[in-house]
């Protein structure tokens, strides 16, 4: 999912059972050249609901800790996810804010489960995680 996206979250919100779980790389970081198989990228899925006063510090914090999670650990990149849950206050329009976050919007509340869910799904990182947006 390119950055800035908007990701349709009644579309994303499919089912789990395709997904598999596979070793997870914790090895020491892996430096070009050195027979890296292939990239290692992190998504990491910030659900929020009516987070107006948060949402903003959430973000910039989280896009200004990509450059410390690629250089410290065996991931090359690192994107982040908000998915807005059907919040009705300013969340969504803070959140359009940050051209380099993939967004997910549903209209109504679905809950976090189905947040963090459609999240995981709006993205093809081999690594996933996820925290709240306050």
């Amino acid at each position: 999912m390119a950055p800035g996206a908007i990701v349709n979250a009644a579309a994303a919100a499919g089912d789990l059972t395709h997904l598999t779980c596979s070793d997870l790389p914790f090895a020491e970081k892996n430096n070009a050249g050195a027979g890296q198989e292939s990239p290692r990228r992190f998504s990491l899925v910030i659900p929020a609901l009516n987070e107006e006063a948060a949402i903003g510090s959430t973000l910039e914090r989280a896009l200004a800790a990509r450059e410390a999670v690629v250089a410290e650990t065996p991931v090359d990149e690192m994107v982040v996810v908000f998915v807005n849950d059907g919040s009705t206050d300013r969340t969504q329009e803070i959140a359009d804010r940050y051209p380099e976050v993939v967004k997910v919007r549903f209209e109504t509340n679905q809950g976090y489960g189905a947040a963090i869910k459609a999240g995981f799904l709006a993205t093809d990182a081999e690594l996933v995680g996820f925290m709240d947006a306050d």
